[in-house]
């Protein structure tokens, strides 16, 4: 169905997944980080094969949710300054930690 939510997720799957290829043929090495990977999850095409963050043993996802948020941008629904210097510098710890 058009337009609903299960569209718009597959439609992301197929965006990741192309440019995951894309990158994988000229070399360049990549992760996907999810913002709403559980919100994907249930929609994901099986044939897609889509590498993403492994940051936590047991966690097969990198999340990124309210909880994480230390201030909010002027809508108050998305991260502000703050938050998204906390969330670059835990991206940047783990691809340091997995020399990316």
């Amino acid at each position: 169905m058009a337009h609903s939510t299960a569209d718009l997720a597959i439609k992301s799957w197929f965006y990741i997944h192309h440019a995951s290829l894309f990158l994988e043929s000229q070399g360049i090495k990549f992760v996907n980080v999810f913002t709403s990977y559980r919100a994907l999850r249930k929609f994901k095409p099986k044939f897609l094969k889509v590498n993403f963050f492994n940051i936590e043993p047991g966690i097969q996802d990198f999340l990124i949710d309210k909880g994480m948020y230390k201030d909010y941008a002027l809508d108050d629904k998305h991260p502000g300054v703050n938050s998204h210097v906390f969330i670059a510098n835990r991206i940047k710890g783990f691809m340091d930690a997995n020399r990316y």
